[in-house]
């Protein structure tokens, strides 16, 4: 078995390239299309969530 320190190390670094190959695999996002889907996808679900705990919650 790893020692704690060398298993936190090898999950970092696994971490870390998967998120350079996702890098280079996925085109970016232009700042538009990202604000347009703010305001028609993102913002309505979030309103929803937060109706969705508040019935929960009360």
């Amino acid at each position: 078995m790893l020692p704690g320190w060398l298993w936190a190390l090898v999950k970092t670094v696994a971490v870390l390239a998967l998120l350079v190959w996702v890098r280079h695999r996925v085109p970016a996002v232009r700042m538009d299309r990202f604000t347009q889907v703010s305001w028609l996808v993102l913002i309505p679900l979030a309103l929803v969530q937060l109706l969705v705990v508040g019935i929960v919650v009360v």
